[in-house]
């Protein structure tokens, strides 16, 4: 009966295509045997269990949690979710009418059925994977839109602080035009005012070297003896007593009185040199003077002051520092050599004598070979016939007989200095010139003088050094006699007193343009001294020894 029912086809819908290799379910075709009996059997109430309410949470989660995914592939995921869903109802309820109807009596029924419900456990768990993968992608895409958001406020900042830096630099390129324009303007404003100050400096130096040389001629009319004043460095750590004002060439010492108040005594001179003078600035106050033994005058300059006051260093210097003597020599030669341009002739002669214990004795020879001078007179003229007389014709030649001189001149230790002067040097130059165009002669000299240090006779000076000592007082004396005479204009000079004032008579009267260097230390301890020099020196600057006359034909 059963057998002449035709099999019934049930159509189960096809699996969705997520990229499954497995293919598709067939429709399944009911078997004769399987058809319902005529005896109605009692069929199973259990149903396919619906989605409960925790997978439903989780669909609609997924939904949620995906609602930045484009609303295309939510419709598409959902229509495939409910296909399968459906597809799994009708498969559980196929199986169990296919259990109920066909019991064990069909093994391929059954395989089919495994295999359908394998692969829809295979579609679950893909579909679950797909949800999941769904759902990390979503969270990349948070993420990274997070981050997007991040650099785009990133970006903006940057482009915010990039505009104010424009504008920073546009505003600092145009400040910094401006003070460029400042700056070129100052600088040509500084330009003008440079050369303002060097026109004042060059008129203020032409008005002083005019004012200087018009106060010597004054000096020289009035025949007054001129007298610089230069100190020396301090060579003490207890303070200094001296201070030299250049504005006013004044010399001011400190000084304490008998009733401990100390008192200010001020020196007025030519010219006043502080300790920072160089030996060059100061020759170049006395070249005018120099320069006078070329033109026919007898001139000299002669330095004086207590040991240690830094006469020898005035006059002969030290290596590397020139003194007076050489840079004289070399400045008289340096001129000789131009006046040959005008058609000048000149011969040189040099003589270098030391008065030792009021003895005259020649340097230009050896200490052990050298005999006492004799001073002559003739034609009324003071000379010295025996002492060593050299023709030079150049500076190098001067340089060679000054270090001779120098290693023959009687020095000794003393308290105040290793290597002390024991004698008065004397340096003649006899010049003399002719014009071969104009047949004019000149008969000039220099004569440059350091003077041995003037000091106290200590109690403990024995022998020899009290012996010269003696000496050196006595004809710094005599020097002040001889000066005072001069000053008060008495009618017999004493200059035979000693041998120093009778080899300077030349120099003190009426034939010579004379300077003198008073040398002082500025030391506490030597005040006493450096004021007696200061005195000197202001006694010797009021003499007037005459007009000095010119020696020409």
């Amino acid at each position: 009966m059963s057998s002449s029912r035709a099999p019934t086809s049930v159509y189960i819908p096809q699996k969705p295509n997520f990229g499954n290799p497995y293919p598709p379910i067939r429709p399944l075709t009911r078997h004769p045997a399987s058809n319902p009996r005529t005896t109605k059997p009692t069929l199973s109430t259990s149903k396919t269990k619906p989605l409960n309410k925790s997978q439903l949470t989780m669909t609609q989660k997924r939904k949620t949690t995906m609602g930045e995914v484009p609303p295309e592939v939510f419709e598409m995921l959902g229509e495939k979710l409910e296909k399968m869903i459906e597809l799994k109802m009708e498969n559980a309820k196929l199986q169990s009418e296919s259990v109920v109807e066909k019991g064990n009596g069909n093994e391929e029924l059954k395989f089919e059925l495994d295999k359908t419900q394998n692969e829809l456990r295979t579609a679950t768990e893909r579909l679950r994977g797909l949800s999941n993968e769904i759902e990390t992608l979503s969270l990349e895409k948070n993420s990274m839109q997070s981050q997007l958001e991040i650099m785009k406020r990133t970006v903006e900042t940057a482009n915010y602080n990039c505009e104010m830096e424009k504008q920073l630099h546009t505003e600092a390129q145009f400040k910094l035009a401006q003070l460029v324009q400042q700056l070129e303007a100052a600088q040509g404003e500084l330009e003008c005012v440079k050369t303002e100050l060097a026109k004042s400096e060059d008129k203020l130096l032409v008005s002083e070297k005019e004012r200087r040389r018009l106060h010597n001629e004054v000096m020289e009319l009035k025949g007054n003896v001129r007298v610089f004043c230069r100190v020396r460095p301090p060579m003490k750590r207890d303070g200094t007593a001296v201070d030299v004002i250049d504005e006013n060439n004044t010399v001011i010492v400190k000084v304490t009185n008998y009733n401990g108040k100390v008192e200010k005594l001020r020196f007025g001179f030519d010219r006043a040199f502080g300790p920072s003078s160089t030996q060059e600035i100061i020759f170049e106050e006395i070249s005018q003077l120099v320069q006078s033994s070329l033109d026919g005058y007898q001139t000299c300059i002669f330095a004086y002051g207590q040991t240690g006051s830094g006469k020898t260093y005035t006059m002969e210097g030290e290596e590397g520092k020139p003194g007076m003597i050489p840079l004289t020599v070399h400045q008289i030669f340096s001129t000789i050599e131009e006046l040959k341009g005008v058609g000048w002739q000149f011969k040189v002669r040099v003589k270098y004598v030391e008065i030792y214990n009021n003895n005259i004795f020649d340097l230009l020879v050896e200490s052990n070979e050298s005999k006492k001078l004799t001073i002559k007179y003739i034609d009324g003229n003071v000379t010295l016939p025996e002492a060593s007389v050299v023709n030079v014709d150049n500076g190098k030649d001067v340089d060679g007989l000054i270090s001779i001189a120098v290693r023959n001149r009687s020095v000794a230790e003393t308290k105040y200095n290793a290597h002390s002067s024991r004698s008065h040097s004397v340096f003649i130059m006899e010049i003399y010139g002719k014009n071969f165009s104009s047949n004019e002669q000149r008969f000039g000299g220099l004569t440059l003088v350091d003077l041995a240090g003037s000091e106290k006779v200590d109690e403990g000076v024995r022998g020899e050094r009290l012996e010269e000592t003696k000496n050196i007082n006595v004809s710094l004396c005599a020097l002040g006699t001889v000066i005072a005479a001069i000053a008060n204009k008495e009618g017999h000079v004493p200059y035979r007193n000693s041998k120093l004032t009778e080899l300077l008579q030349p120099c003190l009267g009426d034939e010579s343009k004379t300077l003198m260097f008073v040398n002082i230390s500025p030391d506490n301890e030597d005040v006493s001294e450096s004021v007696s020099s200061l005195r000197f020196a202001t006694k010797v600057n009021t003499c007037v020894i005459g007009t000095a006359k010119r020696h020409v034909k």
